[in-house]
């Protein structure tokens, strides 16, 4: 599997350090980006800021199977479009302000 060795560039003053985002990133690589839905549920959340999204998505989409991963489906918090992916089940990523949550 390909690593990124570059680190994740955030804006200044972001939340969250560039070495968070990479464990994070990399542990989910390491399951192939494959995020259960535990039993039961309809769908799952996975709630990031803006740059750290995108950070995230680059890396998925480097991934070596990306090809086979649903699509992201990518909404803001409180949307029609929010509203509409948890309905459709599934894993939902959701961009947050973490200065407005």
């Amino acid at each position: 599997m390909s690593r990124r060795k570059r680190p994740v560039r955030l804006p200044k003053g972001a939340d969250y350090s560039s070495s968070l985002v990479m464990e994070m990133i990399e542990a989910d690589a390491a399951v192939g980006f494959d995020i259960p839905v535990p039993d039961g549920c309809n769908f799952v959340e996975v709630s990031m800021p803006s740059a750290v999204m995108r950070a995230y998505q680059q890396a998925r989409q480097a991934h070596p199977n990306a090809a086979n991963l649903p699509p992201m489906r990518i909404v803001e918090r409180g949307t029609l479009e929010h509203l509409n992916a948890t309905l459709r089940g599934g894993v939902v990523y959701v961009k947050e302000d973490p200065r407005h949550g």
